[in-house]
């Protein structure tokens, strides 16, 4: 059936336009919906679990390549939703996601052997293929408890590019943790040292002052969002890189 593909990241640039989402469509497996909707009691339960890619050369011709698989967990129900996305000077798109591997409401009936993830990936694409994929943050059952949250990317006028995301859980020593991480991405992909952004609250979620909508590359980091544990709020953040 046609793919609904929704919550994009999406970025202009030389009359190019980029754009990244999520299907968004009822769940597609029959077997699925039946048990679902005998778990919830609803007639409906959406799909997002594929991660899809296309562009357009030049948005006033209306027309864009074929689409592109970036991931997918279709196997396990998982859940697939769009973090970020930035297209280099080089031509290289930047994509930026979290990942879950499965439904545990389903795991038990469908896919017993199945082990629980939560992942932020990263992918660089050039000419419409993907070229590179890499977990940049990961916990899954049997290793680290400490979940990634969303990422965004932040670029600097050399055009460097880091990305912040937000990192939750019990460590290695039963210690609660909850923090901002900041990772450089160097040439070729490579994450270069992880650095813990020193806030007294840190940022569940958050929005930032991204290229994608017209703010300028910068040295600093601007943060607007939810301060992890604390209700009704919105907060601000200035970090300076360097």
């Amino acid at each position: 059936e046609p793919i609904r593909v929704c919550y994009p990241n999406v970025m202009l640039k030389d009359r190019a336009v980029y754009f990244c989402g999520v299907s968004d469509i009822i769940e597609p497996k029959k077997e699925w919906r039946k048990y679902k909707r005998e778990l919830t009691g609803k007639e409906w339960d959406y799909d997002f679990r594929r991660l899809f890619f296309t562009w357009s050369d030049d948005i006033a011709t209306g027309k864009f390549h074929p689409w592109i698989e970036i991931a997918s967990r279709e196997e396990t129900c998982g859940w697939i939703f769009p973090s970020d996305l930035w297209v280099a000077p080089d031509g290289a798109v930047h994509i930026l996601w979290t990942e879950r591997a499965l439904d545990e409401r389903l795991r038990e009936k469908f896919f017993p052997g199945a082990k629980q993830s939560h992942a932020l990936n990263y992918a660089i694409l050039r000419d419409g293929k993907v070229e590179l994929r890499r977990t940049l943050a990961l916990a899954e059952e049997g290793g680290s408890e400490l979940k990634p949250g969303p990422g965004r990317f932040h670029i600097t006028p050399e055009n460097r590019l880091f990305v912040i995301y937000f990192l939750e859980g019990t460590d290695t020593s039963g210690k609660s943790v909850a923090e901002n991480r900041l990772l450089e991405i160097t040439s070729g992909g490579i994450p270069g040292t992880l650095v813990v952004i020193p806030l007294k609250k840190p940022f569940s979620s958050f929005f930032t002052a991204t290229v994608r909508a017209g703010s300028k590359p910068s040295e600093v980091i601007d943060m607007l969002g939810v301060p992890e544990g604390v209700k009704n709020t919105i907060s601000y953040a200035r970090i300076r890189l360097y």
